[in-house]
């Protein structure tokens, strides 16, 4: 038996973390694994076979063209062969198939203004929903983080269901920094379901200039950025780190006196939540299903509406 792992897209953040998970019980297991992916593992596994596709790039029209059609000029299977695919199924015709969905938008209500910001969620909101379904049908499951996005799923396939992820957050030694002022982090991409904009609108509200705001994003020039960089001129408390490397992310997490916010509309996760709930932070979230079920019965968490007003009353108590 063989399993084939298709995972292109996955480069970074909690889907590569899962990734790693699936790849360590199959070699656990001593199952042989053929991997097609660019992501980075650092594996010597005589089990693991990585297989990169130098030519692929991340353009949703590249990724259609591969899943479709590329893949399967390259891929090496017989029908004994168990195909774990990422995201989106290739068009293969395997014994058995299994899809890890992460693509909650998909399910989720895009505002014109998100679209606005973000043209590629129409892409990925619909095209890639389209083409992804028509395989969805065929796969024997469908595996999904959460119980929302089951629910939803649910109503057109019948072969979803939940595994939550269970090695992303390794033991860590509680060992704070308690030096220094409170400080609110949040790490994420510039994507606008994340809304960045929500905790600089409250933040600017803020007189305390001991308290700082740290945005993981780059200006790169995108709608959306420079949005983020307008709303953000003239305070210098504000300061954009742009991306840095998951250890920088956790070595703030760590920290005694940060407070993670996390204001995001769309996730399948949320990996920083649980990273912070490993190191005992404060978070302020939004109240939303996928951040009640990451967080569970968490107890250091405030949960808000999308009002920056009640966002600012929050912070300031750190002030």
């Amino acid at each position: 038996m063989k399993i084939i792992i298709t995972a292109l897209k996955i480069k970074e953040g909690g889907p590569l973390e899962i990734l790693k998970e699936f790849i360590e019980i199959f070699i656990n297991k001593g199952v042989a694994i053929d991997l097609y992916s660019n992501a980075e593992i650092s594996s010597n596994s005589k089990y693991l076979r990585q297989i990169k596709i130098t030519n692929y790039n991340s353009s949703y029209f590249h990724q259609l063209y591969w899943e479709y059609f590329g893949l399967k000029k390259i891929i090496q299977f017989d029908r004994q062969s168990i195909l774990f695919a990422f995201d989106f199924m290739p068009n293969l015709d395997l014994h058995r198939r299994y899809l890890y969905y992460h693509n909650a938008i998909a399910f989720s209500t895009i505002s014109l203004k998100e679209y606005y910001f973000d043209p590629r969620l129409f892409v990925q909101k619909f095209l890639l929903f389209f083409f992804s379904t028509l395989q969805i049908k065929k796969d024997d499951r469908v595996i999904v983080q959460q119980t929302w996005l089951k629910s939803i799923m649910r109503k057109k396939f019948h072969n979803v269901f939940v595994r939550r992820p269970r090695g992303l957050i390794k033991e860590r030694a509680l060992v704070k920094d308690c030096s220094g002022d409170f400080f609110f982090f949040y790490p994420a991409l510039s994507r606008v379901f994340k809304n960045h904009e929500l905790i600089i609108k409250a933040f600017n509200k803020i007189t305390n200039n001991d308290l700082k705001l740290f945005l993981t994003i780059n200006n790169n020039g995108s709608r959306y950025e420079k949005y983020l960089f307008n709303l953000a001129k003239g305070n210098k408390n504000i300061k954009f780190l742009g991306n840095i490397e998951h250890k920088q992310v956790l070595a703030f997490l760590q920290r005694k006196k940060c407070i993670l916010l996390f204001p995001s509309k769309i996730e399948s996760w949320g990996l920083p939540l649980s990273e912070a709930v490993s190191y005992e932070t404060n978070i302020i979230a939004l109240d939303k299903e996928y951040a009640h079920e990451t967080l569970r019965k968490y107890k250091n968490v405030t949960y808000l509406e999308e009002n920056p007003l009640l966002w600012f009353e929050e912070m300031q108590k750190y002030g």
